[in-house]
C-alpha cells in the first residue's frame, strides 16, 4: 500500500514583503574569527555592536544593539534576535543593514572599529533569509561614538561601507 502525500510538508506560502506590516526582525550570533581573537587580546571585554539600517548613506532607523555579552573562548556570543523600528512593507529595496563594532577608548570614550554590510534583498527583489557569515572590515580612522539623535555620526564611522559587494555566504 501507498501513503497518500504529506500536503503540509509539500506547501509553500509565499508572501510580498509589501504585505507584511511587522517589524524587521535580524538574529545576531556571534562575532569570531581571527579579529575577534584580536580584540579579545587588546581590549578585553569593552566593545559593543551597533546595527542600523540605511538606504545609501542616509539612516531609515535608529541604531539597535544586542544585549552586552562578555567573550568566551575568543568570541562574542549573542543568539539574539533585533527587533528595527521598521516594518518589511516600508524596507526600499535598496537598503541595507550596517554593523559597526564598537571598542573602549578611554573611561567613556568608544571608537568604531569594524564594520560590515548587508543589502536586506538580493538582486532578484527577494528578502534574504538562512545563516550569513559577514566579514567585518576595519574602520580607518576611527570616530567617536554616535548617540541615538546623531546618526550622522555612525553614517560617517562607516561612510566608506559598501553594501553591494558586502560578502555574505550561506
Amino acid at each position: 500500500s501507498t501513503n497518500p502525500p504529506n500536503m503540509a510538508a509539500d506547501l509553500v506560502v509565499y508572501a510580498r514583503s509589501g504585505d507584511i506590516n511587522h517589524p524587521l526582525r535580524v538574529r545576531i550570533d556571534s562575532l569570531e574569527g581571527p579579529m575577534a581573537q584580536k580584540l579579545c587580546e587588546e581590549m578585553g571585554n569593552d566593545l559593543y555592536v551597533t546595527s542600523q539600517v540605511f538606504l545609501g548613506k542616509v539612516p531609515l532607523t535608529l541604531a539597535v544593539r544586542p544585549a552586552h555579552k562578555y567573550p568566551t573562548e575568543q568570541m562574542w556570543k549573542w543568539n539574539e534576535w533585533l527587533s528595527f523600528p521598521i516594518s518589511y512593507r516600508d524596507l526600499p529595496r535598496t537598503c541595507h543593514i550596517l554593523w559597526t563594532v564598537w571598542a573602549a577608548r578611554g573611561t567613556q570614550t568608544y571608537e568604531a572599529i569594524g564594520y560590515t554590510a548587508l543589502s536586506l534583498f538580493t538582486p532578484e527583489k527577494a528578502l534574504r533569509e538562512g545563516v550569513l557569515h559577514l566579514k567585518i572590515h576595519p574602520v580607518l580612522p576611527a570616530t567617536p561614538k554616535p548617540t541615538d539623535t546623531d546618526a550622522a555620526a555612525a553614517a560617517a564611522a562607516t561612510a566608506h561601507a559598501d553594501p553591494a559587494g558586502a560578502g555574505a555566504g550561506a
